[in-house]
């Protein structure tokens, strides 16, 4: 009798012993599971946050070419300021390493600047792939309108001072004024 008693009890905290291993590798798996979409969701923060960033670097940067061709008419200022338009805009393909500080290294002559071939891509295209709100999308398309107003008032800029036969610093200096102008820093604001 006492044997069948032991067995019983060897029986039941077997039992006990595989249920709890169930119990726990069910338990593991959720956390696993939750574990994996928490991993996602932070890597498509930082994709989003990475992609937000790269509208506002590139305003910052055609500000940076259109202020740098006013003041010296140096060509390349102005070759660089169509690359910035033109990569963002999906008409020519995003360097390997196009993130904050490729312009500075371009002009540094650390990095060479972006070749005209290659995969394109739009920077509102891959924010629309990588899974923002429609909501989200509407508030980045209107930033990018508002930085091509920007570009364009660039662009009126640029022209003045590549047209200036006479009166060269004048128009220099009018061009200079354009770009930093209340009008210029409140759209760069928006």
């Amino acid at each position: 009798m006492n044997s069948k008693k032991t067995y019983r009890d060897v029986a039941s905290k077997i039992a006990l012993s595989v249920l709890s291993f169930f119990a726990l590798s069910i338990l593991f798996s959720i956390y696993v599971i939750t574990e994996k979409k928490i991993d996602r969701a932070n890597e498509q923060r930082l994709i989003s946050f990475q992609l937000t960033d790269q509208l506002l670097q590139s305003s910052d940067d055609l500000t940076r070419m259109a202020r740098a061709f006013v003041v010296t008419s140096d060509p390349r200022y102005k070759k660089y300021y169509q690359q910035i338009l033109d990569i963002r805009d999906g008409k020519m393909s995003r360097p390997y390493g196009y993130f904050y500080g490729y312009w500075d290294m371009v002009l540094a002559n650390t990095q060479s600047p972006p070749i005209e071939n290659g995969q394109t891509v739009a920077l509102l295209d891959l924010m629309r792939q990588s899974g923002f709100t429609a909501e989200e999308l509407g508030k980045l398309m209107e930033a990018k309108v508002n930085s091509d107003r920007l570009a364009a008032l660039g662009f009126v800029a640029m022209k003045l001072v590549d047209s200036s036969r006479l009166d060269t610093a004048v128009n220099r200096e009018r061009a200079n004024l354009m770009l930093h102008s209340d009008e210029y820093y409140q759209g760069k604001a928006k």
